[in-house]
């Protein structure tokens, strides 16, 4: 029979590794894929809690760990020296979710030396996990969102405190954005 804290040597293992910060970050995403792999009841929770994060964060560091131990371990180590754990944060829930494979991870490894990417450069050319860009998911959230400002005709309403003829121009301007926007996402009436 398991004791109630057998984890808690791993647990303390992560959280100096997160201590450490970006020296040990791989380490510590290594050892939280240990500790949320064992799936032990509590394990997780009482990680996130020392080290003052959320369950998913701390999972989010285990899926990089995952991703490191699939690895090839020589070119682990060679881009671990040369690119930051914000860019294989982008590529392990995308390896994690079957959108891309090992090639794939190797692929956009290199397209970020190669192309000396921020992490905002890479996040918007990496396909997402529903398939769709971010560029796209992006544009239909601003659709919705200003359909909803145009229906509103907020003219009328006491709370508006624009100007009823700049009111006017925003809402043409918002009414001539969404068709653009439309019309560039293929969806013209």
């Amino acid at each position: 029979m398991n004791s109630p804290h057998n984890y808690q040597p791993l647990v303390d293992e992560a959280v100096a590794c997160w201590m450490d910060a970006e020296e040990n970050r791989f380490e510590f995403c290594v050892k939280a894929n240990e500790v949320v792999g064992k799936y032990e009841e509590g394990a997780t929770v009482e990680l996130a809690r020392q080290i003052e994060r959320s369950i998913s964060t701390v999972q989010n560091y285990a899926r990089v760990g995952k991703m490191w131990n699939k690895m090839n371990s020589q070119k682990a180590e060679i881009y671990r020296d040369e690119i930051k754990y914000s860019f294989w944060a982008l590529l392990a829930p995308l390896w994690d979710n079957k959108v891309i494979d090992m090639q794939g991870v190797y692929h956009w490894l290199d397209e970020k030396k190669e192309n000396k990417w921020t992490v905002e450069n890479m996040r918007a050319k990496l396909p997402t996990i529903d398939g769709k860009s971010v560029w796209k998911k992006s544009a239909k959230q601003f659709l919705r969102m200003t359909q909803r400002m145009i229906d509103a005709e907020l003219l009328n309403s006491p709370a508006l405190d624009v100007d009823p003829e700049d009111y006017i121009k925003i809402v043409r301007a918002l009414k001539l954005a969404n068709g653009r926007i439309k019309q560039g996402l293929g969806e013209t009436k």
